[in-house]
């Protein structure tokens, strides 16, 4: 199939940055696959790994055994801009099925993630819904954010997701 998009609801760079971001993405109708993550840093350079879990974050985000490490980046440019990175291995999420989505930076503003409170996702179209996610300060440890911004206590995910719609048997 084509290659399509899905933006989110901000694209801008936010003021809001942590070091790693986790968020959920349920695929809807059909199955999908992921081939590339673009998002916006918060740091003009730095390197990336991007992980992939089944189900979702807040289940796993301590459980490094869970998550697939499916593409590693660095990006040299301003801060703020875009900066996309494709999948070396693309991410297969079965429709009605929930996986999570981990940007982890190596540096404490790496990720720009937005806390405007009126949408319950982060994009939602006919294919695919970005939930909400969570900021994380560190791998695999700690706790996810909470706190009084967002919406209730979870952040939006800045970025676009490239999938392909995978034909149904």
């Amino acid at each position: 199939g084509a290659t399509r998009e899905i933006q989110t609801h901000t694209l801008s760079i936010t003021g809001h940055s942590q070091c790693g971001f986790l968020f959920d993405v349920t695929s809807r109708a059909e199955d999908i696959a992921v081939r590339a993550v673009t998002f916006v840093p918060g740091v003009k350079d730095g390197d990336y790994d991007i992980w992939t879990a089944e189900g979702s974050h807040e289940s796993v985000h301590q459980n490094a055994k869970a998550w697939t490490l499916v593409a590693k980046g660095a990006h040299s440019g301003p801060r703020g801009c875009k900066f996309r990175v494709p999948l070396h291995r693309h991410v297969h999420i079965p429709r009605s099925s929930r996986h999570a989505f981990y940007i982890s930076g190596h540096n404490v503003n790496a990720v720009c993630f937005s806390t405007e409170s009126n949408n319950t996702c982060s994009a939602e179209n006919e294919d695919v819904t970005i939930h909400l996610g969570h900021f994380k300060a560190f791998p695999w440890e700690g706790v996810l954010s909470t706190g009084p911004f967002g919406h209730n206590g979870m952040q939006a995910f800045v970025g676009i997701l490239e999938y392909e719609v995978l034909q149904s048997r």
